[in-house]
């Protein structure tokens, strides 16, 4: 839990596979996932429709108050640590330069897609 109000799971252990992949131990939240919630069996569709709209608004306002929350010192975009970012949508799975904030990486992707 945090002094915004957000539940947020205590990462236990970051560990790397010896592959390139890297892995965070989490603490366990029990809770349904978002299409488990919204199709239980027998559930009407209205109230599908209208789980659906609460889940969505939860996240959004979520994702608006994660939005607004400066990094800590000395952080970027990319691994746990430091470096670059390892994902499919580079060149050989992994970002060319480091990334400062979300606008380099913006225009990163902009100019790479004209």
């Amino acid at each position: 839990s945090s002094a915004l109000g957000l539940h947020v799971p205590k990462v236990c252990d970051v560990f790397s596979d010896g592959t390139g992949s890297t892995y965070l131990v989490m603490e366990y939240i029990s809770a349904p996932s978002f299409y488990a919630w919204i199709s239980e069996p027998n559930l009407p569709a209205e109230e599908q429709t209208r789980r659906a709209d609460v889940a969505v608004g939860a996240i959004a306002n979520t994702i608006e108050v994660l939005l607004q929350c400066p990094l800590p010192e000395g952080n970027g975009i990319g691994p746990v640590g430091g470096g670059y970012i390892q994902h499919g949508f580079f060149n050989m799975g992994e970002a060319p330069v480091p990334f400062i904030n979300t606008t380099a990486l913006e225009n990163y992707v902009n100019k790479v897609r004209c």
